[in-house]
């Protein structure tokens, strides 16, 4: 009986196709863990600095061998150590003193019964409080009104501890004021900002140098003129707690031995850190 032909086998000339389609997908995951790292979420990262602080510190007796010792969640401390930027602890800091002026002046509004008088955010400039004019200054007046003088010296009491720069900006609606005192709305809204300013640096006693004032008049408006309400809230006083990003762009703000000195160190140095500022 004749034997059966033995049929070659072809060589598969499309393997490479696997291999490529690995090297695709770890390229992808490659960048998509490199974006959500770039992505640095201040809270998150106060967070993280808190929980690597205390596993710093943390000085529980070696467990014996054969018994280890186990606290669920308690975080472990690692023998690596782990980097922070200098500017992103700073950030992180700051991020923290403006909760605690938002506290300090929901606290003020509290106590005199005016918790709509002051609204507030955070934006790329930094804190800004925005006064209600209506509740501090009468109708084409740059003259604080009896009872809002207590609110202002307790928003400067909550600003006073902060070493952040203050920039008080004044604004108007688009009603044209026209009187012996200010010709025209840019001298009513600087004449408010200043009104402010002089308060913070007497009684509050914050240093001029760290503040400044403008006036904007009806040309920087969050709201629509054509409505009551839109030029209510158009009428207001803008007291913005600069952020540390924003101060660094000003001219003269930082010399260049300052921007070196913005150096990347240790996370466990910057739980020590936070430790002794609430430490005091």
């Amino acid at each position: 009986m004749a034997r059966k032909k033995k049929h070659e086998e072809h060589e598969n000339l499309e393997r490479w196709l696997v291999s490529y389609a690995d090297f695709i997908t770890l390229l992808f995951a490659f960048f998509v863990v490199m974006y959500a790292i770039s992505q640095v979420d201040n809270k998150k990262l106060g967070n993280l600095v808190d929980s690597m602080a205390i596993a710093f510190k943390r000085t529980d007796p070696i467990p014996e061998v054969g018994k280890p010792k186990i606290v669920p969640g308690t975080p472990q401390p690692s023998s690596r150590p782990i980097f922070i930027s200098q500017k992103q602890a700073k950030d992180v800091a700051e991020q923290r003193s403006f909760e605690r002026v938002q506290e300090k002046v929901k606290a003020v509004l509290k106590r005199a019964g005016l918790d709509s008088a002051v609204r507030m955010k955070t934006d790329g400039r930094g804190l800004v409080l925005s006064l209600e004019s209506s509740v501090f200054f009468d109708s084409g007046s740059a003259d604080l009104r009896s009872e809002a003088v207590q609110i202002v010296d307790g928003i400067a009491g909550a600003l006073v501890e902060v070493p952040n720069p203050l920039r008080v900006e004044g604004h108007t609606d688009n009603i044209p004021i026209q009187s012996a005192r200010f010709p025209s709305n840019w001298e009513l809204s600087t004449s408010r900002a200043t009104t402010i300013l002089h308060r913070f640096v007497s009684p509050a006693g914050i240093p001029p140098e760290r503040l400044s004032a403008g006036g904007y008049a009806e040309y920087r408006p969050v709201a629509r003129n054509e409505t009551a309400e839109g030029r209510a809230r158009n009428r207001r006083v803008d007291v913005v707690l600069i952020s540390g990003d924003m101060f660094r762009q000003e001219p003269g703000a930082l010399s260049e031995e300052e921007r070196k000195a913005e150096k990347i160190v240790p996370i466990a140095e910057l739980g020590d850190q936070i430790a002794r500022k609430n430490g005091e």
